[in-house]
This record gives C-alpha cells, sequence and structure tokens, in this order.
C-alpha cells in the first residue's frame, strides 16, 4: 500500500488499537471494503536502506530492543493526525476491540526480561525508547525519583509556579501521555494557572466539550514546575517523603508563535470522571528520563 513512501507511526505505549489515519490516506474509485480482519507487520529500517535492527516479534510487529522517536512538534488534534497511522485507545477500557495495550503485550507474551520501557526526549524533536532495561548511559538508577502510581501513567503531584504552590494546582492528578504534545488540565485549574502567570485564556465552544486555549507574550517567562511526588499526598509519601520538582523547558511551552504572541501548550478540558485530571504530553518529557517499571 505504501510501497514508495515511508510510513510513519505514532506509538502510544499505553494505546492499543492501530487505526488508518483518513486525513492522509484516502480511498480510490475502485476500493472495496472487504470486511475482513487482517495482521499488520512493519519493521525498522535506516532513512538510506533496508537494514534491519535487532528486534523483538510482538505478534506480527517486529520492533527494535531500542530506535530512535521523532517527537511530535504538531498542534494537530486526533481528528487530523500527523502521521498514516496510529495506536490508540488508552488501555482496554478505551480500545475499540477491547485488546491489551502496545507495552503489555511485550510483558504478557514474555518477549522482555522485565515490563519495563524508558523514554527520553531531547528539546530538537527527537529522542529514544529502551524495552525492558535503564539506558546507563543517560542515568544511574539511584538517581531517579520514585513516585506511586494511582492507575498506569497516572500519579498525584504538584504543579508550582516560579517556586510556589497554590491550592488550586496541589496535590492534584498527573497522567503521563507520551502521545500528547501539550499538557492539558480542567477548566478551572487551567484557568487558575492563566491568571497566576498573566496568560490570556481564550474559551472555544466545541459539540464535543468547551476548552480553554492560552496566549502570552513571547518575551514573557515564568517557571512553571511539577513537583513529584505531591507534597501533601499521603499515598505519595510511602514513596517518597522528599519531592523532587521538575521544570518544563521555555521553548517547549510554546507550540506556536504570531508576532510577539505565543500560544500556550498548556490549555483545558474537563473530564467529567476525573475532574482532577491533568493530562501531561511532550512539553514535559524533554529533557526528561521518564522510566516505567510495571
Amino acid at each position: 500500500m505504501f510501497s514508495e513512501d515511508s510510513v510513519e507511526v505514532l506509538i502510544g505505549t499505553g494505546f492499543t488499537d492501530l487505526v488508518l489515519n483518513t486525513g492522509l490516506n484516502k480511498a480510490n474509485s475502485v476500493s472495496v471494503n472487504s470486511r475482513r480482519s487482517f495482521d499488520v507487520t512493519y519493521r525498522a529500517a535506516t532513512n538510506d536502506t533496508l537494514s534491519l535492527a535487532p528486534s523483538r516479534t510482538i505478534q506480527s510487529f517486529p520492533i527494535p530492543s531500542t530506535f530512535p522517536i521523532n517527537a511530535s512538534t504538531s498542534n494537530t488534534t486526533s481528528t487530523s493526525l500527523p502521521t498514516q497511522w496510529h495506536h490508540r485507545g488508552w488501555g482496554p477500557s478505551l480500545s475499540c476491540s477491547n485488546s491489551t495495550t502496545y507495552f503489555h503485550n511485550f510483558c504478557d507474551q514474555n518477549l522482555v526480561p522485565k515490563c519495563r520501557f524508558r523514554l527520553a526526549l531531547s528539546t530538537n524533536g527527537i529522542g529514544s525508547l529502551t524495552l525492558s532495561a535503564i539506558d546507563i548511559d543517560l542515568v544511574n538508577e539511584t538517581s531517579l525519583t520514585t513516585v506511586l502510581i494511582i492507575w498506569e501513567w497516572a500519579t498525584f503531584g504538584d504543579i508550582t509556579i516560579n517556586g510556589s504552590i497554590f491550592a488550586s494546582l496541589q496535590d492534584t492528578i498527573l497522567e503521563l501521555d507520551s502521545a500528547s504534545t501539550g499538557i492539558v488540565g480542567s477548566m478551572s485549574a487551567a484557568k487558575a494557572l492563566f491568571n497566576l502567570t498573566n496568560i490570556q485564556s481564550v474559551l472555544i465552544f466545541s459539540a464535543v466539550g468547551d476548552a480553554l486555549v492560552g496566549y502570552y507574550h513571547c518575551s514573557s517567562s515564568h517557571t512553571i514546575r511539577l513537583s513529584l511526588p505531591s507534597e501533601l499526598n499521603n499515598t505519595s509519601s510511602a514513596a517518597s517523603n522528599k519531592s523532587t520538582t521538575f521544570g518544563i523547558e521555555i521553548s517547549a511551552l510554546s507550540i506556536g508563535q504570531k508576532g510577539n504572541s505565543c500560544t500556550s501548550a498548556i490549555s483545558s478540558f474537563d473530564y467529567e470522571a476525573q475532574p482532577l485530571l491533568w493530562v501531561i504530553g511532550q512539553a514535559f518529557f524533554q529533557r526528561k528520563y521518564l522510566d516505567h517499571d510495571l
């Protein structure tokens, strides 16, 4: 189907289903829906050759044990994805097929020595994903900050501004989502953050739910950090009695610029089931080493 062009795949380690991006791929006049199930196979290759990297096979998916990745710089939503395919569904509960997540397939079929992966992104749009091990070239395991998870990918934390913790931003739920580009909180929490940082908020109306988008003068800057684990949460203190703060890169706080006006990577959307939820995406991940020991 894509014999002449390389295919970009957006992989979320907690995703399950594989979905064709119909925004980029259109059926032609003779296409017929055969309504048959099929296996999908892909392989990693360099830009110049078809030589394969060392790989592990998961069902019909050969996956390199360690491979480079590109961080998304796009502001597009799931209805207009920048890639041709993407894994969707955050766990079986959000999967169309009630499938096991991408990463847990490795664990369930004993294809990795440890059910563990690490993600490291730089500020230049590239990074790496390593399965089953700590990358000792990048970090010493004893230097890692340990946090307890509420559910997979989610933990308690505080959002600090210029070193201060505010009541509206403390002891909140932070869900780390490698497939998201920005940072999304509830309407009330994001509004509070915007007010504290002089970010102008604009309410966007939508059939699927209203959202706040923030704009600020590009020359202004505030230090926004995540404090992990939460300093006030009793459950978190079982993992660590001392919180560590992790800053968001100034360059990552903007997802677009027009003149002197920058669009904030932080926005809002209300999740009724989890009113305290913040979804933390790649804007936070830059220059961080995230180790997921599941």
